[in-house]
C-alpha cells in the first residue's frame, strides 16, 4: 500500500497561499503607499511653500537695502516707460502707480536675480492655468517697450484667466502707501492666495463669519470650506496658519478688530489693515487695485 504524500499536498497549498499573498500585496500596496504619503506630502508642501515665501522676503530685503530703503516699486523703476507703456496714473517725473501690479512687482524680483520663477508657483498648485514661467527673459526681454533698458520682463503673468495663463500662486499686500520695506514689522506682505470675500466678519450680537464669493474656490479646503496657508510678514518671518484673520487692526474708532487678509475693511480710513490679492490692476488708491480670484 502506498503512503499518503503529505509533503506534496503541503507544497501545493503553500504555492497557492503565496500566490494569493502576492495578489493581495499587488492590490493593497499602492493604496497603502498613498495613505502613508498623504500627510507627509501635505507637510512637505507647506514647508516648501513657506521656504519659498521666506526666500522672496530675503530677496526683497536685499533689494531694499536690508529694509532701510524704498522697496523696488515698478512705478518708480520704470519712470521712462521703457519696460511697459505709461498708464492713466502716470504723474510728474514719470512715477506711475498703475504699474504696481503683482505681475510687475514679482517680475522685478526675478529680473534682479533675487527670486526664481519656480519659487512663485505653490507646490501642488490646484489651478492648472498657473504654471512656472520657464521662458522668463532676464536680459533685453522681447515684450518690453525698449528691451535694452527694461527693468523686468513684462511677459511674466499673474492673470491666470488670460490666454497665456498665470505664473504666480501667491497674493501680495496692496502696494498703496507701501513705499518702505519694514515698518510696521508685524504686517503681512505675501501669502498663499485666498478667495474673493463679499462680506467681512460681523461681530457683536449675532456673529457672522466671512462669506466667499465662490464657496467652491480652489483656495478653500474642499471638506471644511476653510482657508489655510503660509504668510510672510514684513520682519521676514513666515507662519503657516489655518485662519484668514490671524491679526487685528484698529478701526477708525480705535477698537481692535480681526483683520481679514483678503478684504479691505471699510472702517479703516488710515488703510493700515491687510489687503492681499493677486492684483492685475493698480493705481493711486486702494480702490484702483483689482484682484483676480479663483
Amino acid at each position: 500500500m502506498n503512503e499518503p504524500r503529505n509533503g506534496g499536498v503541503g507544497l501545493l497549498q503553500m504555492v497557492i497561499a503565496l500566490g494569493l499573498i502576492a495578489l493581495l500585496m499587488a492590490i493593497l500596496l499602492p493604496q497603502l503607499s498613498n495613505v502613508a504619503s498623504n500627510k507627509p506630502s501635505s507637510v512637505k508642501s507647506q514647508t516648501k511653500d513657506s521656504q519659498s515665501l521666506y526666500g522672496v522676503m530675503q530677496g526683497l530685503a536685499t533689494l531694499s537695502g536690508g529694509g532701510v530703503n524704498e522697496m523696488p516699486l515698478p512705478s518708480k523703476l520704470d519712470r521712462r516707460h521703457d519696460t511697459v507703456p505709461a498708464t492713466a496714473f502716470a504723474g510728474p517725473g514719470g512715477v506711475d502707480p498703475g504699474k504696481d501690479t503683482s505681475a510687475n512687482f514679482f517680475s522685478v524680483l526675478i529680473y534682479q536675480g533675487v527670486v526664481m520663477p519656480e519659487q512663485l508657483v505653490a507646490n501642488g498648485e490646484p489651478n492648472f492655468d498657473i504654471e512656472v514661467d520657464r521662458d522668463y527673459q532676464r536680459g533685453s526681454p522681447d515684450a518690453a517697450v525698449n528691451p535694452a533698458r527694461a527693468q523686468w520682463d513684462p511677459a511674466f503673468s499673474a492673470d491666470f484667466y488670460s490666454p497665456q495663463g498665470g505664473n504666480l500662486s501667491f497674493a501680495m499686500q496692496c502696494l498703496k502707501n507701501e513705499d518702505r520695506f519694514i515698518p510696521p514689522s508685524g504686517r503681512p506682505m505675501f501669502s498663499h492666495r485666498g478667495p474673493e470675500i463679499t462680506q467681512a466678519p460681523i461681530y457683536g450680537n449675532g456673529y457672522v463669519d466671512w462669506v466667499a464669493a465662490d464657496p467652491a474656490s480652489l483656495t478653500l479646503d474642499e471638506e471644511t470650506g476653510d482657508w489655510s496657508g503660509a504668510i510672510a510678514y514684513r520682519d521676514g518671518h513666515v507662519d503657516y496658519v489655518h485662519t484668514m484673520h490671524p491679526l487685528n487692526y484698529n478701526t477708525d474708532s480705535g477698537a481692535p478688530q480681526l483683520d481679514l487678509l483678503f478684504y479691505d475693511e471699510f472702517d479703516d480710513e488710515a488703510q493700515i489693515n491687510a489687503f492681499l490679492a493677486i492684483f492685475v490692476e493698480a493705481g493711486e488708491e486702494r480702490g484702483d487695485f483689482v484682484g483676480v480670484w479663483d
